[in-house]
């Protein structure tokens, strides 16, 4: 994907690249009107002209927005803006569960014991 940082999508100025996958990149932005960094979502262009696609992504998030749980990401927003369709989520740090399992150091049992009993 080129590089958008600087640009405005929607209420948000991505200020730098977190993470590129299959589906999607992942930016840090900047919401000025709450004084907030969140995570931006942007989907490639070439889903965007599939009516379908989009249609069942408008729905996921509108299901989403529904959930409230711990270890589940809220969704702030969503929208489409310069052939993107974007989707605005809490800006999480800390690294990845990837990560933090490839550490050096085995993780001590009542870490893995946390961990698994979130993702179960």
């Amino acid at each position: 994907m080129e590089d958008l940082t600087g640009k405005q999508f929607g209420l948000y100025q991505i200020r730098q690249l977190i993470g590129e996958g299959g589906m999607a990149t992942v930016f840090k932005a900047y919401q000025p009107s709450l004084n907030r960094y969140v995570a931006l979502k942007l989907l490639p262009r070439e889903f965007t002209p599939e009516a379908q696609f989009v249609s069942r992504f408008e729905r996921e998030v509108k299901i989403l927005a529904k959930l409230q749980h711990p270890n589940v990401l809220a969704i702030f927003d969503c929208g489409e803006s310069e052939g993107y369709i974007y989707l605005v989520m809490p800006l999480v740090t800390g690294g990845t569960l990837t990560n933090l399992l490839h550490h050096k150091k085995p993780l001590p049992p009542s870490q893995l014991l946390s961990l698994l009993s979130q993702m179960g």
